[in-house]
């Protein structure tokens, strides 16, 4: 059976299969987490459930659509689990402005490099595929 989305696989395949969809399921944990570590986290929990549950995923099944409901799941869970939760604050918290000088010399940087900067950056999320 082909259809989009779905593979004729062996179990054998599953590891292989699994590294195929990774990018994608990196790409959809950030918007979800909107936080690298966490959605790293989120990824690597979806691939522990998914190798777990591998005796249950049907080799004619859709894979990316298991993964994906794997991964959607596991996040509500996380959601779940953090309603309710507060932090409590220390009776101080310290003051993390910079000081006038340090202001001074973060703004004397010029834009140039700034923007050289940003596009290195930018190229680090292209390779890793969170941004075409």
């Amino acid at each position: 059976m082909s259809g989009e989305g779905r593979i004729d696989m062996t179990q054998g395949d599953f590891p292989a299969e699994l590294v195929r969809y990774r990018p994608a399921l990196e790409r959809s944990a950030l918007r979800l987490c909107r936080d690298w570590h966490d959605a790293e986290d989120l990824v690597q929990a979806t691939y522990e459930r998914a190798w777990q549950a591998r005796a249950q995923f049907l080799p004619e099944g859709n894979l990316g659509g298991w993964l994906f409901r794997i991964l959607c799941n596991h996040h509500r869970d996380n959601l779940r689990r953090r309603t309710g939760v507060h932090v409590p604050l220390p009776d101080e918290v310290p003051d993390n402005a910079p000081e006038p000088e340090e202001l001074s010399s973060l703004l004397s940087i010029p834009p140039e490099l700034v923007l050289q900067a940003l596009n290195r950056l930018q190229n680090v999320y292209h390779e890793r595929g969170i941004f075409p």
